[in-house]
């Protein structure tokens, strides 16, 4: 399993993203063995899809079991279908938190993902973006 982090800016919202957080990266997924990636993105929310081009990001490798792996990719199923968190997004510029659990942006729920299998330590309670991941699993 590996966790694969954004480089390029595709939309204005990885813009601002990257502008206000003063970061590298706009976006992060969770990449599994089958090249399925896990994250939640605007207007569709949390979802599974497959990257094969990854040219554009940078890639950490998790080197997970493939129990570890299967265990991870059940909990990120269940997740599936829940919201983007839009309201935490914009926190980023408006320097404001709410919390809800119902609702994700992407860092925000690749971190739980790693928290969940004890490979990060963070406040869930906070904001975290891209780049502050990139940061912790490096």
């Amino acid at each position: 399993m590996k966790i694969i982090f954004k480089k390029r800016k595709t939309s204005w919202l990885m813009q601002l993203i990257t502008l206000v957080t003063s970061g590298e990266y706009g976006h992060v997924e969770i990449m599994f063995a089958d090249k399925m990636c896990f994250s939640s993105v605007p207007f569709r929310g949390v979802r599974l899809k497959k990257i094969t081009e990854l040219t554009e990001y940078d890639i950490i490798d998790f080197n997970t079991t493939e129990v570890e792996e299967q265990e991870v990719r059940r909990y990120c199923q269940s997740l599936i279908g829940k919201k983007y968190d839009y309201k935490n997004v914009f926190g980023f510029v408006f320097h404001y938190n709410v919390v809800d659990t119902g609702r994700y942006y992407c860092s925000q729920l690749c971190a739980l993902v790693l928290l969940k299998m004890k490979k990060v330590v963070f406040n869930c309670e906070r904001r975290i973006s891209p780049s502050q991941l990139f940061s912790m699993v490096v």
